[in-house]
């Protein structure tokens, strides 16, 4: 790349260095687990009610359990998740995911849920207001559970669970079907009630605040707001006040859930109509992780609700309301099959500027590696393929724009002549380098097509790394999880550090692509350039190592191409002829014409003499 295609390079590393420690708290990743030692698991302690800083509620508005009610467990099973069901509340207290190992030792599954204060499928009186009250189990068998019970206005309110039909029903998907039956004297009427999504925390104190949020999409468009929507706002002083709760109406509510950086909880309604949703935080701690790191920011969870519709129900009269409820992980292909727009989740477009850019090109990139995963057996060999295929796709931008650069090295003496000709005066330097560029035949620009053909892959995968749960304790070579950084060991005397070799690989072969790239630009500028693996290498430290695999991947083969074209003949620099026509040659003819008039008479008079004499 040339001066101008780094400057590009540049100024977008910069972008993600501001964008970085926005998303990031100021804590470390988690420790480093001793060889043959399974790395410690987040596990959560439930805090109670009044530490959740849920909002207080009156008894009436929170029905405890009946005094002596027991509550009693049920199950209902699929190929992918076992669905544990409590009569208190009438939901889904927890989902266990099979195929998830909570750890990469394989001694326990990801479990959904289970820092919630109430299951999933819960009524809730306003927000925060989780029901408790027993339910009755009516029915219960592998494909179904259905719980009932009649309030005090007489109100019969009916769930049934059941797991879809077919054999292409999503194993992570359970149908709710909610009937309610007023069966009092008095006409019923309610505004306030939604329906609980359950909670999820961080799964490690290094996932980024920006992970773990409420997700909402009606028919305009999807929202997110993440656990740190509700810190207090600052610059230099304090503006705003932490909040407690998220409260808004949505116009058409198709789904809302809750979700961290690699699983999620969707409430999907079958007849989106107009309603509210309510999102809050609260904290948890993660045992089995250091307890030095006590002036870190504390962790929180995120609980949220849907707003059912307007409930009007004379006496005798009925309401029916249909839901499919998600808990699994945040698969873009499986979230794309599901439809109604579920896969927005994955938040692809939620990048400064770029995101319009970022999106598709996430979305290609993951399909691609699901894709060569299934063929090629190792997320880590899809990658170095797709880098292949990138680095043989933009060869004849990549050769070209290496003789180009070639050229313009060629034309430092004569640009060095012009600086020291106009030295203060920078339009008519600018001018006369154009015009120079153009006699030559060099496009100063002909260097930054590659690198603005590059930058949105790098930026793609950036971006869909941050919840590409595919790639979640998958390893390769050294690389425990391709999800995570691949910390080696940690660095006492230098504050705990983690060594990060992939990382480390990439900034040396960054540094080794420019040795061997044509040099442009003068001294200063050359020293500038030096400082970008100090920049990708802050991007990329602490991040997936998958991301630093690709770049170093890249830097390789961009080694190999620009050694390759190390060994053609140089570009020989001539000066560019015009065509008949062209524009120098018309002002080659206009001032001949200029001259010949200048002459006038004389030059005529001159030549009649020399007739004359010859007679």
């Amino acid at each position: 790349m040339d001066r101008k295609g780094w400057i590009v390079v540049i100024l977008c590393a910069v972008g993600i260095v501001l964008y970085t420690p926005y998303m990031m708290r100021s804590m470390q990743p988690p420790p480093a687990a001793a060889p043959g030692e399974a790395a410690p698991e987040a596990v959560a302690e439930t805090p109670s009610p009044a530490e959740r800083g849920m909002p207080t509620q009156a008894p009436s508005e929170s029905p405890a359990p009946a005094a002596g009610a027991e509550e009693r467990t049920l199950q209902l099973k699929t190929d992918k998740a076992v669905f544990e069901f409590s009569n208190l509340g009438g939901g889904i207290v927890k989902a266990e995911l099979l195929e998830h190992a909570a750890t990469l030792e394989p001694n326990g599954s990801i479990i959904l849920n289970e820092h919630g204060p109430g299951p999933v499928g819960a009524l809730a009186s306003g927000a925060g207001s989780i029901e408790s009250q027993a339910f009755t189990v009516v029915r219960h068998d592998d494909r179904e559970v259905v719980f009932e019970r009649t309030d005090a206005d007489g109100i019969r309110i009916t769930k049934r669970y059941s797991v879809p039909d077919g054999e292409d029903a999503d194993g992570y998907l359970i149908d709710l079907d909610i009937t309610m039956v007023n069966g009092g004297s008095k006409d019923y009427v309610r505004k306030d009630v939604s329906l609980y999504t359950g909670a999820l925390a961080p799964l490690h104190p290094a996932e980024w605040p920006q992970q773990t949020g409420f997700a909402w999409r009606d028919y305009k468009e999807m929202r997110y707001k993440p656990v740190s929507f509700f810190n207090a706002r600052r610059f230099i002083v304090q503006f705003s006040e932490e909040k407690e709760l998220l409260q808004q109406s949505a116009d058409g509510l198709i789904w809302a859930g809750v979700m961290n950086q690699f699983y999620a909880i969707l409430v999907t309604s079958r007849a989106p109509a107009p309603g509210e949703i309510w999102a809050s935080r609260f904290p948890v701690e993660l045992k089995g992780y250091p307890e030095a790191r006590r002036g870190a920011k504390p962790l929180h969870a995120i609980q949220g609700g849907v707003g059912l519709p307007e409930i009007r129900l004379g006496r005798g009269q009925q309401s029916s309301f249909s839901y499919e409820i998600y808990l699994g992980p945040k698969e873009y292909a499986r979230l794309n099959n599901l439809g109604k727009d579920r896969r927005e989740i994955m938040n692809y477009g939620n990048f400064p500027v770029l995101g319009w850019v970022v999106a598709p090109v996430s979305r290609l990139l993951v399909r691609a590696l699901v894709f060569l995963e299934g063929k090629v057996g190792s997320f880590g060999i899809a990658i170095l393929i797709i880098t292949f295929v990138i680095r043989i796709l933009i060869w004849p931008l990549h050769a070209k724009s290496t003789r180009t650069m070639k050229r313009m090295a060629s034309l430092s003496p004569k640009m060095a002549e012009l600086k020291e000709k106009y030295p203060d005066d920078p339009q008519k330097l600018n001018q006369e380098m154009m015009a120079l560029y153009k006699d030559y035949g060099v496009n100063p620009f002909g260097g930054c097509l590659p690198a603005f053909l590059q930058l949105p892959i790098f930026l793609g995968f950036y971006r869909m790394l941050q919840s590409a749960v595919e790639l979640r304790h998958e390893g390769f070579l050294w690389v425990q999880d391709l999800s995570m950084p691949d910390t080696l060991f940690r660095i006492p005397f230098l504050g705990d550090l983690p060594f990060n070799l992939m990382p480390l690989l990439m900034a040396v072969t960054m540094l080794i692509q420019m040795k061997v790239a044509p040099k442009s630009g003068d001294k200063t500028q050359q020293r500038i350039f030096m400082f970008m693996p100090v920049i990708f290498l802050f991007i990329c430290y602490n991040f997936a190592s998958a991301l630093a695999l690709y770049w170093t991947a890249q830097n390789i083969f961009s080694i190999g191409q620009t050694w390759y074209m190390g060994r053609l003949p140089e570009p020989e620099l001539v000066k560019k002829k015009d065509k008949p026509g062209g524009t120098s040659n018309l002002m080659e003819q206009a001032k001949n014409r200029t001259k010949v008039a200048g002459q006038g008479p004389q030059h005529t008079k001159s030549k009649a003499q020399k007739r004359k004499r010859r007679k």
